[in-house]
């Protein structure tokens, strides 16, 4: 077979799109001997071994993807996610914190960097981040004040809405890597604080039909209702 790098880079995106990974990456990693800049090829690669859950591997090609592109916020919110998998959660939150820097602004980044945060044991911080993944959460606290509930009381409602906000967003970035197992998990977990939410059923009752759990799921899809 020729040495061309787009000879290369063709053949895996074909494997990649017949789901071989494992032939794509060889050919990828090709591409990347005879060109080691190859933007495209770092990042396939990067993306297959993390799909693969191979996450050192995946951090190791994202870092140097970092390196090239240092205002591309994707890239740093990915090593995020990763490190936090491999239990390094100060390099999770450093990355994340990247991430949010450069623009991904949105209320996953938030939670996952709560997350991080929480794991390293700083409540305070992780909280500061669930607010402000949960905007509606100061709405909440003036409705709770207006009803005269107790502050301790209100403060424990809010913490345990942030709290599932959290298990919901994990819930829903295992359920774009169709890893149903660990989407239930943190969507049960979610409605430990939130037992009345129905958009948690909804996607609780989601996963498990791709899992063919079709009683489970339509029991979810029941209490909806």
């Amino acid at each position: 077979m020729p040495d061309e790098p787009v000879v290369r880079f063709n053949l895996a995106a074909a494997y990649e799109k017949r789901k071989m990974s494992d032939e794509a990456v060889r050919e990828y990693l090709h591409v990347l001997k005879i060109n080691p800049e190859d933007a495209d090829a770092l990042e396939r690669v990067a993306d297959l071994m993390f799909k693969s859950k191979k996450y050192d591997q995946a951090v190791h090609y994202y870092e140097r993807l970092g390196k090239k592109y240092p205002q591309k916020a994707s890239i740093f919110a990915k090593m995020g996610f990763a490190f936090g998998e491999m239990n390094q959660y100060a390099r999770s939150a450093e990355n994340y914190e990247k991430a949010i820097r450069l623009g991904a602004k949105d209320q996953t980044m938030y939670n996952n960097l709560a997350y991080a945060r929480r794991k390293m044991g700083k409540e305070k911080e992780a909280l500061r981040h669930s607010d402000k993944a949960s905007p509606g959460s100061k709405k909440t606290a003036q409705a709770l004040a207006g009803d005269r509930l107790k502050g301790s009381k209100a403060r424990r409602e809010i913490e345990h809405s942030n709290q599932s906000s959290l298990y919901v967003s994990r819930g829903q970035v295992y359920a774009e890597k169709k890893n149903w197992d660990m989407a239930i998990v943190n969507y049960l977990i979610a409605l430990r604080y939130e037992k009345k939410d129905d958009e948690i059923y909804a996607r609780l009752g989601n996963a498990y039909e791709k899992k063919g759990l079709y009683q489970k799921a339509l029991q979810a899809y029941r209490r909806r209702k």
